[in-house]
């Protein structure tokens, strides 16, 4: 949510810093202030200005999904981790162990002393 809101902001700012920089532009020139070229490259100037602050809100906008998505991605490996598996997990999981008939539980082993020998 908040990360689209960034980006909203920062095209917005984009927009609006287009159409300053060509409305300053033409008053400029228009009024007799300045020449066309100083005029340009004031223009440029106002462009760049709101091109820097639109680049920061649209940065922002990005690192803010990547962490939503990095985060989301960390708590599923978390409940992995802690044995917390749904089903859809356990339906799709290709680390499900394979079923074997002649292998003992450990525990009877250890009672049976086959790890105690020597």
């Amino acid at each position: 949510m908040a990360a689209s809101f960034y980006r909203v902001v920062g095209i917005l700012l984009l927009i609006v810093g287009i159409l300053s920089s060509i409305i300053a532009m033409l008053a400029l020139v228009g009024e007799g202030i300045l020449e066309l070229g100083m005029a340009f490259i004031a223009s440029v100037v106002i462009f760049i200005y709101f091109l820097f602050g639109a680049m920061s809100f649209l940065a922002l906008g990005d690192a803010l999904k990547f962490l939503k998505r990095t985060a989301d991605s960390n708590e599923k490996i978390l409940e992995e981790l802690r044995g917390n598996r749904n089903s859809k997990v356990q339906e799709t999981s290709i680390y499900q162990p394979e079923e074997t008939e002649n292998v003992p539980d450990a525990p009877a082993q250890k009672r049976s002393g086959y790890y105690n020998r020597k």
